[in-house]
């Protein structure tokens, strides 16, 4: 049996209600969240409420 997982920041989890969906839709069986990670600024150009992450 194949699986596939993926890594996701908080940021992009946190207030996206279609996140799950999404993954689902991609296939993916298991995702596994970034609770801590060296600062960054990032695009999250899926997530509904913003288009830029800055964390750190």
């Amino acid at each position: 049996m194949v699986s596939h997982g993926a890594f996701a920041y908080t940021w992009d989890l946190v207030g996206d209600p279609a996140a799950a969906e999404r993954f689902a839709a991609l296939a993916i069986d298991t995702v596994t969240p970034q609770a801590a990670y060296h600062s960054v600024r990032a695009t999250t150009a899926w997530h509904p409420a913003h288009g830029w992450a800055v964390g750190g």
